[in-house]
């Protein structure tokens, strides 16, 4: 993933209203093959700087998506932001 390409001509923080209610979504079941990738792709993109890990945690959390790949063999990891 280090060749993908980032841009720092953008921050795009996620802003939420004052007096906004922390929500956080269940994630969704993974077999122990799309765990293991999606635990191996996030890693990936944690080095490569694509994606930050948050040290204080948040008090909001949308799950990650698995889906399979256009050619059928192995599958990539979607987030999802509301």
């Amino acid at each position: 993933m280090k060749d993908l390409v980032g841009t720092d001509i953008i921050e795009c923080p996620i802003l939420t209203h004052p007096g906004a209610k922390p929500f956080r979504v269940r994630p969704y079941k993974l077999n122990d093959e799309m765990r293991k990738e999606a635990d191996s792709q996030l890693e990936r993109m944690l080095q490569a700087g694509i994606i930050i890990a948050e040290s204080d945690g948040s008090q909001f959390a949308c799950p990650i998506v698995m889906a399979r790949k256009s050619s059928g063999n192995g599958y990539f990891v979607r987030t999802c932001a509301s």
